[in-house]
């Protein structure tokens, strides 16, 4: 279900694509797991080791932006 005409998820949901893409690192053991995966649990933390923080890692690759 999209708004018409802006191609944008109505209500925040985002589809299953989307979720595979997105990598969220542990803080405590350096775990690895995507946003689908998280998903499963009931609470936002490490599938691991139960840790609570998580950091949302950035995509590889890089901005080239042209000086002013």
């Amino acid at each position: 279900m999209e708004a018409q005409g802006s191609g944008e998820p109505v209500g925040g949901l985002m589809r299953l694509e989307d979720k595979t893409q997105i990598v969220y690192k542990c803080g405590r053991c350096g775990a690895e797991f995507t946003a689908a995966e998280l998903e499963l649990m009931p609470t936002i933390k490490c599938l691991y080791c139960g840790y609570r923080i998580l950091y949302k890692t950035r995509p590889p690759g890089s901005k080239l932006i042209k000086a002013v």
